[in-house]
């Protein structure tokens, strides 16, 4: 029965450690996004011929399209984090699995840290709880991930 339990857990640490890398793709990929939509807007402007303005307008609306999906995803995913209660089981997920921050570094406030124990143990409730929203929302991750890495 123990072991079924362990099987459970590393799922879910699994599941969430997966979902905070690809957050922090989500967002390179926004940014890169950005970049590419700023480009083609610019091209689309100094475009002299028609075929070649709607081939600017087209790829900056692919780019857009992108950015939104990507704004989207990283709301979903924030609104997922939020709801993960308590606050400090909330802070140390945020803090170790999004800004890779050590156990032993995670900020309390007021230039305080919590210790690694304190950490460990907010860091397992959080996961509970992260993974169990996870888990409501992945479907919706899922499809906008196709649009935004355009699988």
């Amino acid at each position: 029965m123990l072991k079924n339990t362990e099987e459970v857990t590393e799922k879910m640490i699994q599941q969430v450690v997966s979902a905070c890398e690809k957050y922090r793709q989500v967002q390179a990929t926004e940014q890169k996004a950005k970049a590419e939509l700023h480009e083609h807007e610019k091209a689309e402007a100094e475009a002299v011929f028609p075929k070649e303005k709607a081939m600017y307008e087209k790829l900056a609306a692919d780019a857009s399209t992108r950015c939104l999906m990507a704004y989207q995803w990283q709301r979903d995913f924030c609104i997922a984090l939020q709801k993960v209660e308590p606050f400090k089981a909330r802070m140390v997920l945020e803090q170790h699995f999004i800004r890779s921050q050590p156990l032993k570094a995670i900020e309390v406030g007021y230039g305080k840290t919590m210790s690694r124990t304190t950490a460990t143990h907010y860091k397992k409730v959080g996961i509970r709880g992260f993974a169990r929203e996870l888990d409501k929302i992945l479907s919706e991750l899922e499809s906008k991930e196709k649009i935004i890495f355009g699988k």
